[in-house]
């Protein structure tokens, strides 16, 4: 439903923080997918789907916070299931996004060191 509404390039009322529905629906995900990761399950496809929309500029977000998290959420799944590769890019792309505030400083370079990559 949330695609159908970014298509129609619907509105949010204007009592919603977000700048769009896109930023808004994205970082509801975020934290949807947080509660998942924490409980071990996945988040898949919803997370997926959305973080493909993002990546691919289908849904672009300008706020560099709620693409700092989705990258950052990213790189937490895909660590998880030892993809570190991934991981890496994942926590560079949040670092890229949300310089310094990504919170992802430890990860990537721990990640860094045992991929042996520069940073």
């Amino acid at each position: 439903l949330a695609k159908f509404a970014v298509e129609q390039q619907q509105k949010l009322p204007h009592y919603f923080k977000s700048d769009d529905l896109q930023t808004f629906v994205a970082e509801s995900l975020h934290d949807w997918a947080l509660k998942q990761y924490k409980n071990n399950t996945s988040a898949s496809p919803y997370f997926d789907e959305v973080l493909e929309m993002v990546t691919s500029n289908s849904w672009p977000i300008i706020n560099t916070i709620v693409l700092g998290k989705l990258y950052k959420m990213a790189g937490l799944f895909a660590e998880k299931v030892g993809e570190l590769e991934s991981a890496f890019k994942w926590y560079h792309s949040a670092e890229e996004a949300n310089p310094k505030k990504a919170g992802v400083k430890t990860r990537l370079e721990a990640l860094a060191k045992k991929l042996n990559k520069p940073l």
